[in-house]
């Protein structure tokens, strides 16, 4: 499956440098091997019953999964939550806007709520 069929070449280089933006964060700085620390990446199959939990960092909203909840993984779905009459989330400006975009994204997926435009503010970002 190519998700990028159809995409023109400035769209697949932004795809490609989000992919990178993402990613560079589980690299670890040589520097550092004396701590002998690991890292665990989890990219959750679409159909995962077991939802992120999300924590502020800095001016971002970081998704993450406890290793206790995957272990645990309920065998039913959840059922449905009550949900807010939200249609529209715009976040707001800062240095990570595809991240923080992608992550208000996923906790509104977490939640049940059905498909609603999640987009980053136009206004530009001072820090």
């Amino acid at each position: 499956f190519d998700s990028t069929a159809g995409l023109t070449p400035e769209q697949r280089a932004q795809r490609a440098a989000d992919a990178i933006q993402f990613f560079i964060p589980v690299f670890k700085n040589q520097d550092f091997e004396d701590e002998m620390e690991w890292r665990l990446i989890f990219t959750p199959h679409p159909g995962c019953m077991v939802k992120p939990k999300f924590r502020p960092r800095g001016s971002m909203l970081v998704p993450f999964y406890k290793l206790r909840d995957l272990r645990s993984a309920p065998t039913m779905p959840v059922p449905d939550r009550f949900t807010l009459p939200i249609t529209h989330v715009t976040v707001g400006p800062s240095a990570n806007k595809v991240l923080n975009t992608g992550s208000v994204k996923m906790l509104f997926d977490s939640l049940g709520y059905p498909p609603i435009p999640i987009e980053a503010s136009k206004t530009s970002f001072r820090s």
